[in-house]
């Protein structure tokens, strides 16, 4: 008999995950299905809620089904989910419209007036120097406001996409600090909904969710949604948190002055700052890059697997003689935003194979985290940690701590926002005091990848090369 376990489930922008830990942080269970985003046009990514909710629905139908293998207890689930998409709500409870995500460009005729004539209403609500992105729920709420104000007008409630799901499974209707904070919209000082910012993006306070801990009780699975997961009806479900918070709980990324790196579908890189400030950027596609690339070979009639992938571009040397990628396939995000940039393989020739490809985009976004954590940065870190999907792959991690030049720690469970999820939810049902209680006991290291000197040199040629063909394609 398996025991009691905590669920942690975790709605990225491609996969749905579903992770079921013990009470020491080792995944007993694991469940998922993918669920990418559409692209109608480029620059356009969108989600219908319903394609969040069949995959959940199968998720965790999935995972009830291992858990009663193994003879294992649900005791509570948390929830994490990927940021800034709103899905409107109206009085019924219906969905109105498909979600833009985060990646989806559209919106930049209204970041362009948010950074101009709104800039001093964007100030007033941020602070000095904020400026407005593609990425947030701000300017994609702008949009709607000037282009479908009818939907807006029948829209009863927004959610975050972790909070949608909660409401199926629960009821129940909220958000967590962490959530609320990616849309650009939130007060941090007040806790709460900023009236200016709303005013600006076109929607009522009365249209925003209530906010809510991450790690308090929000309610419990319905009959209804028992029936539909297999879960059991009463299992208590905690708020939850946006997928950047739930991945650094779920990593111990926390403590202060860590250098750190998410690599999921996109990527992001959190690195202490002048005085003591942290800096955040991020990019657009990443994991992507590898997942079109897949799809790509696929789509030519070669089955591979990401295993496969990984081990073909170890067989390439360091530079995949000479060729280069840019992963730039939805736009960029940083550390230059540029809602017009593009992707690039350069220097192909008849000795590529799929190796050098595959180590190519690889490559690629390793050279484009360097230059997100070297960007502006006073003092170098001495090492990084690294957490998301990439971390299951060794080549990559390999590959990223000679790019770098600097050793790269992981965490053991590599799926870090299932983690933290789950962690909140063992909070939240009082099988710990508190996070850091919960923490200590259920959060450990993984390997940690040594760059090798002699490739470190190669990959500094290798850098300098990307970079000056960065500038000369993006100009950047």
């Amino acid at each position: 008999m398996a025991g009691d376990c905590v669920l942690g489930l975790d709605l990225g922008t491609t996969t749905c995950r579903c992770i079921a830990f013990d009470l020491q942080g080792h995944a007993i269970a694991v469940a998922s299905r993918e669920a990418p985003p559409e692209h109608p046009a480029p620059g356009l990514a969108v989600v219908h809620a319903a394609s969040w909710w069949a995959a959940v629905r199968q998720v965790l139908g999935a995972m009830a089904g291992q858990l009663a293998d193994l003879g294992a207890r649900p005791v509570g689930l948390g929830l994490s989910g990927l940021q800034h998409a709103m899905v409107p709500l109206d009085g019924e409870g219906q969905v109105l419209a498909p979600s833009m995500l985060w990646m989806d460009q559209r919106s930049r005729a209204q970041v362009e007036w948010l950074n101009g004539e709104g800039r001093s209403s964007l100030e007033a609500a941020l602070g000095p120097g904020a400026r407005a992105s593609n990425t947030p729920s701000l300017p994609k709420l702008r949009w709607l406001s000037e282009h479908q104000p009818e939907l807006l007008a029948h829209t009863q409630v927004l959610l975050l996409p972790k909070d949608y799901v909660r409401y199926r499974l629960t009821g129940h209707i909220g958000t967590d600090p962490s959530d609320a904070g990616g849309t650009m919209l939130y007060d941090a000082r007040s806790g709460d909904w900023a009236p200016g910012l709303l005013e600006l993006a076109g929607v009522g306070r009365e249209q925003m969710p209530p906010i809510y801990p991450s790690d308090a009780l929000a309610g419990k699975i319905t009959p209804e949604a028992a029936t539909q997961t297999g879960l059991p009806a009463g299992l208590p479900v905690a708020v939850g948190a946006g997928d950047t918070m739930a991945t650094i709980l779920g990593s111990g990324g926390e403590h202060t002055g860590r250098a750190f790196i998410y690599i999921g579908t996109a990527a992001w890189v959190r690195r202490p700052g002048p005085r003591d400030r942290t800096r955040f950027l991020a990019t657009a596609t990443t994991g992507a890059a590898v997942r079109w690339l897949r799809d790509l070979l696929a789509g030519a009639g070669d089955r591979v697997t990401y295993d496969e992938m990984m081990a073909d571009a170890a067989q390439a040397p360091p530079g995949s003689e000479g060729l280069l990628f840019l992963p730039h396939l939805c736009g960029e995000r940083g550390p230059v935003p540029d809602p017009d940039a593009r992707g690039l393989l350069a220097g192909l020739s008849m000795r590529h194979g799929r190796g050098h490809l595959v180590r190519a985009v690889l490559e690629g976004t390793c050279c484009h985290l360097r230059w997100l954590l070297d960007d502006g940065a006073t003092v170098a870190p001495d090492a990084i940690w690294v957490a998301g999907g990439a971390v299951h792959s060794a080549v990559w991690m390999q590959m990223l701590a000679e790019v770098l030049g600097r050793p790269v720690h992981t965490p053991r469970v590599a799926e870090a926002g299932a983690l933290g999820a789950a962690i909140l939810a063992a909070v939240g049902v009082g099988l710990y005091a508190d996070r850091e209680r919960a923490l200590a006991a259920m959060v450990h290291p993984g390997p940690v990848y040594r760059p090798d000197p002699a490739r470190t040199d190669a990959y500094e040629d290798v850098y300098m090369r990307w970079r000056e063909l960065e500038a000369c394609w993006m100009g950047h």
